[in-house]
């Protein structure tokens, strides 16, 4: 083998590592199934949105996102204490309680912020419209972003 051939190689590699690097969050979205910018575009091109409509969509899916972040770090934070009450050997029912309280919060913030977007959402849509979400939630109910019910 040629060193040309290796140096172009090399060069592929890094150029290809630097791109996923790049895109490392929308490609782990994409690998859990969520890709807020093209659920937004596929929702407001389904729904007929206005410009604005559809910018306030995203926004608002975008709001969502990072609200479901903040959820799942704390989600984490809870699982490590749990962990390391059953390493040390503090597992007991009010342990376990008070640990499963917070999930049961995490939940219950977690509904109503769901709740509250979809309302406001759901508002501003003409029937038509309505008639189209409810369409592509029936298409789509396997889709992460629709998995879960909205009532708890």
């Amino acid at each position: 083998m040629s060193w040309e051939f290796a140096v172009g190689v090399g060069a592929v590699k890094a150029t290809v590592l630097c791109v996923l690097w790049y895109n490392r969050r929308r490609i782990a979205a994409r690998l859990a199934g969520v890709d807020m910018r093209r659920v937004a575009r596929g929702v407001a091109r389904e729904l007929e949105l206005s410009p604005d409509e559809a910018k306030r969509l995203a926004r608002s899916l975008d709001a969502h996102e990072r609200k479901v972040d903040e959820l799942r770090r704390h989600n984490a934070a809870l699982r490590q204490r749990l962990h390391a009450a059953i390493r040390d050997g503090a597992v007991d029912a009010t342990a376990l309680d008070e640990l499963f309280a917070g999930k049961r919060q995490l939940a219950e913030q977690a509904y109503a912020h769901v709740r509250d977007e979809f309302m406001a959402f759901h508002a501003g849509l003409s029937p038509q419209q309505r008639a189209r979400l409810a369409g592509l939630l029936e298409r789509h109910a396997a889709h992460p972003l629709f998995r879960h019910p909205l009532l708890p």
